[in-house]
């Protein structure tokens, strides 16, 4: 019995120092501020590197305030191009839209008729693309966009 709990003892002893002496990632440094290598790599992907923190999880940086990018993101090979219309900045994601074919329902309210021929005009164009996502307008009940 003894034994037992001398061998548990140490074992508990060694999984505790293995995790307390886990090394820091390279792009963090102990006072948590982020390396220049990282904040490259985060302008090279278009998005700005101002006030660019640790997010709350650990598992990345937030950035712009609302948007996490994980180290995979980070270090992975980014082959798609960074576009700029009249100085104006695109964003990509890698995340996936799932649960389609899809319908939105619309609701235009308290606005006046111009309003609903424009809605009536984007939902048309956008539905004619034949996408997975399909856009409704609706008078009454409850709309997914109002």
């Amino acid at each position: 019995m003894r034994k037992t709990f001398i061998s548990l003892a140490f074992l508990t002893a060694g999984i505790v120092c293995m995790v307390s002496c886990k090394k820091q990632s390279a792009s963090v440094s102990a006072d948590g501020t982020i390396s220049t290598e990282t904040l490259g790599k985060i302008k090279a992907l278009g998005f700005s590197d101002q006030n660019v923190r640790m997010a709350d999880e650990g598992e990345g940086y937030l950035v712009e305030g609302d948007i996490v990018l994980t180290d995979d993101l980070l270090n992975g090979v980014n082959d798609q191009k960074l576009l700029r219309i009249a100085n104006t900045e695109q964003y990509r994601t890698t995340n996936l839209v799932t649960g389609l074919p899809r319908t939105i329902t619309v609701k235009v309210t308290n606005l006046g008729t111009a309003y609903v021929q424009g809605a009536d005009l984007a939902i048309a164009r956008y539905n004619a693309l034949n996408l997975q996502i399909r856009f409704q307008r609706i008078t009454s009940g409850s709309a997914t966009i109002t």
